[in-house]
């Protein structure tokens, strides 16, 4: 029972649980596609591991917050679906293109909240 608490149900978590691991899957299959590139070109740097081990995940928390931007509307983009595929394309999506869907939030926060070259240095009492 949910007792009237929408953020409750279901359905909803369900969404969001779509948005993650489409995102989780587009972030796998971006590094895998990077990997095989950097050794056929023989670009192989062992030093990379950290990044192939947290990118998935990097990717996966970054469409379910680009999902959560879509589901409230504050994109101004809303989803008119209810499948669940549509949850889980968009979250591909998200996760697939993580670096550049980082890249254009920073910039977006850059411009809202001002870069921090922007700023002016705080006087030295």
């Amino acid at each position: 029972m949910t007792y009237g608490c929408a953020s409750c149900v279901r359905t909803t978590f369900d969404e969001f649980a779509y948005f993650y691991l489409g995102g989780q899957l587009g972030g796998i299959l971006y590094g895998v596609k990077y990997l095989y590139k950097v050794v056929a070109s023989g670009f192989w740097n062992v030093d990379r591991r950290l990044w192939r081990f947290f990118s998935p995940f990097l990717s996966g928390s970054l469409a379910l917050v680009i999902g959560t931007l879509f589901d409230s509307g504050v994109l101004g983009l809303t989803i008119k679906t209810s499948a669940n595929p549509a949850y889980f394309s968009i979250g591909f999506i998200a996760g697939y293109f993580a670096d550049s869907a980082l890249a254009k939030m920073q910039e977006i926060a850059y411009t809202v909240f001002g870069s921090p070259s922007q700023r002016k240095p705080t006087p030295k009492v």
